[in-house]
């Protein structure tokens, strides 16, 4: 059940405008002081770095929002500024995330402040071997441990909860993913998206503070983490 990050976590959004308020990665969950990184972009994006790769011609801004509700007069987000197309940024986090013997947890909020009709506001956890040297050259085809947050497209509507494994077998890293995903929120509202993973293979997702799926990572997810014997 131990998923190794690296020392970067990367945004990504297509085709939507969104609103990002904050960001936090615990190793713990209900300790302050197990916090391993939290962002809430009030001091702007200086401990960011946007990518510089060819398919996201997306651009950023830290704004406060215009359109209402506006829940706290003051307060920042990341905005994603261009309808239709890429957008990725990158930040390094202070320590490599290790979750063999203590909970991983991550919890972030998105605003769709112009709705969504065909997109993703994804959160991924980079592999610390394969993390470019460079945050400015992460790509969509940058290796990461684990990918989460909403998507929207077609018949497509869920949280996604794709985890990278190492099949010891094989040498080869395969992508599982969570099946029968919760649906996203796809009103104009600020939801708060979390995810938890346990030593013990378990995992639980949150919107806006409520359980919405648990399970074992040994059940839920396709394809299998241990196959059919």
């Amino acid at each position: 059940g131990s998923v190794r990050c690296g020392q970067e976590a990367a945004l990504s959004a297509l085709f939507l405008v969104t609103l990002l308020a904050s960001l936090v990665v615990t190793s713990y969950g209900d300790n302050v002081d197990s916090i391993i990184f939290k962002e809430t972009f009030q001091e702007g994006l200086d401990r960011w770095s946007v990518s510089s790769n060819p398919k996201f011609t997306g651009t950023w801004e830290v704004r406060e929002p215009t359109i209402e509700p506006i829940p706290i007069k003051g307060d920042k987000g990341l905005v994603v500024s261009n309808a239709a197309q890429h957008h990725a940024i990158a930040t390094a986090f202070r320590t490599v995330v290790d979750n063999t013997a203590d909970d991983l947890f991550v919890q972030y909020e998105v605003r769709l402040t112009e709705g969504l009709e065909c997109g993703g506001a994804y959160i991924k956890l980079l592999r610390k071997e394969s993390m470019p040297a460079n945050l400015k050259d992460f790509s969509n085809d940058t290796p990461y441990s684990i990918m989460f947050g909403p998507d929207k497209c077609g018949t497509t509507n869920k949280v996604h909860l794709i985890i990278n494994h190492l099949d010891h077998i094989s040498k080869k890293w395969e992508e599982k993913h969570l099946t029968d995903a919760p649906r996203i929120k796809d009103d104009r509202q600020t939801h708060l998206y979390g995810f938890r993973l346990t030593p013990d293979d378990d995992y639980e997702i949150y919107i806006d503070g409520e359980k919405v799926k648990e399970g074992s990572m040994n059940n839920d997810f396709l394809p299998p983490f241990t196959p059919p014997k």
